[in-house]
């Protein structure tokens, strides 16, 4: 494929190491190499750079702003980020570089976006592209175009002959009356044409080709019912939802946006309401592995929910006097900056009564290896599988020291989370499958008129409004 490729491997397969091992193979061709991925990982970047690529320690470049230009002369491989792109004034000029790697490459999935122009203007300049992604989609097919058209210009030559010949669209049912047409997936009769003529340029890997290297992730969903003191606040909340869907608020062009206020609202008293029984399920695991010391990580979205679940958590350990088990429940905070993260994961992994951590479900989907820990409870529901099956396989990674990954996640009954539970679950094979080729739909902003369907009937009907 003349090293323009995207590694479509699931997460935990090593998608960066192998990355950097085509660079170390084929170093005359490949390098000097612009290595680009999120701010926030090109330190992770950096390490797994000196981890694979020993022999060129010390000669690696991290671009930490606009103004500093790439010393290709000394450093064979720079570092730099989606967003310092926007903003460096090396890009105008003539470069020596011979690869670019996009880590996470669905960053530029908008082909409207500054991101994947400044991406596209690069990979005009540069011969060879490495692109890296689990999920190179998220809302529907059409968001392969950007990055098949920077790697394969022939195979995909426009956006619009793309859309016409490629994605398929399917039926959403938001009333007993109305339905609405959503971009769907690869179109159904043409799945393995798809996959036989991209496959020169899509090298896919999934878990089960590397299934007995790799800890078997079960998922377990536990529902609950909310007490009597937050559902009365619930339900003022829910019938403001209602009111406003019955006055015909959600039916203009930025209706979805309006829909996902309420929403967030209804998910933010879920997830509070959770924090009780998240607590008492934590303390009894506590209990119950203490001679194994195992580890746990509870992913929140909410600060305040994490801080509560932190503090009551924290409170029960010192009552219950468990031994081996430290009452300093971590929290890794996305605002902390990169050196506290490193300390409070260096701490949660190397220090063994550090047991607990709390980390954000979408902050800490990507760039974490988690490979000793093989506990993890998801408190507050992501609106796609997507986020979720990235954060498991944080932890059922080759290399991993666990035998098993269990996800614990948590459901309020008659809440956004058990309609979530019914639309997602059901629809969490399907990205997979798309990439995969074989049939499927999917639409993001789909669930969420589904979620406004299921709460008019099911969520007014349980709550008599």
């Amino acid at each position: 494929a003349g090293f323009r490729v995207l590694f479509n491997w699931d997460v935990g397969l090593g998608k960066c190491p192998g990355s950097i091992m085509a660079l170390r193979k084929y170093p005359e061709e490949l390098l000097p190499a612009l290595f680009i991925t999120k701010a926030n990982l090109r330190i992770q970047t950096f390490r797994e750079f000196e981890e694979w690529y020993p022999e060129l320690t010390g000669r690696i470049q991290l671009l930490n702003n606009s103004k500093e230009f790439p010393l290709t002369d000394i450093f064979p491989i720079c570092i730099s980020s989606y967003d310092l792109l926007a903003r460096a004034e090396w890009m105008d000029y003539k470069l020596k570089f011979k690869t670019i790697i996009l880590d996470e490459c669905q960053y530029i999935k908008n082909p409207g976006s500054a991101r994947c122009r400044n991406v596209r203007k690069l990979g005009k300049k540069i011969p060879h592209i490495l692109a890296l992604s689990a999920d190179p989609i998220k809302n529907h097919a059409g968001e392969f175009f950007p990055i098949i058209n920077l790697l394969d210009e022939f195979f995909a030559p426009s956006i619009q002959g793309f859309f016409r010949e490629w994605v398929g669209t399917y039926s959403v049912r938001i009333s007993e009356y109305k339905t609405r047409t959503r971009l769907g997936g690869i179109v159904r009769w043409k799945l393995e044409e798809w996959k036989n003529r991209t496959s020169s340029f899509i090298f896919r890997r999934d878990r089960k080709e590397v299934g007995l290297q790799l800890p078997p992730i079960q998922k377990i969903h536990k529902f609950i019912e909310l007490g009597e003191e937050i559902s009365e606040v619930y339900k003022r909340e829910l019938s403001r939802f209602l009111e406003a869907d019955d006055r015909g608020d959600f039916e203009g062009k930025n209706s979805t946006v309006d829909i996902l206020g309420y929403l967030a609202r209804l998910s933010h008293i879920t997830g509070i309401a959770k924090v009780d029984d998240i607590v008492e399920f934590t303390v009894d695991f506590l209990s119950a592995t203490e001679e194994s010391k195992e580890k746990v990580v509870i992913f929140a979205h909410h600060k305040d929910v994490a801080g509560l679940i932190q503090n009551k958590l924290t409170a029960r350990i010192k009552e219950e006097e468990l031994e081996n088990t430290s009452s300093e429940v971590l929290l890794l905070s996305a605002e902390d900056d990169k050196e506290k993260q490193d300390r409070t994961e260096t701490k949660f992994k190397d220090n063994p009564s550090s047991r607990i951590m709390i980390a954000g479900l979408k902050s800490s989907s990507e760039g974490k290896n988690w490979q000793f820990c093989g506990n993890v409870i998801i408190a507050e529901r992501s609106w796609t599988s997507v986020d979720e099956d990235q954060v498991a396989g944080r932890f059922s990674r080759i290399g991993a020291s666990i035998s098993n990954v269990q996800v614990t996640i948590f459901n309020a009954l008659g809440t956004p989370d058990e309609y979530k539970h019914e639309i997602v679950e059901r629809k969490s094979h399907l990205i997979k499958e798309s990439k995969d080729g074989i049939e499927r739909n999917f639409d993001e902003m789909g669930t969420v008129q589904e979620l406004l369907a299921l709460i008019r009937t099911k969520g007014r009907k349980r709550w008599s409004l």
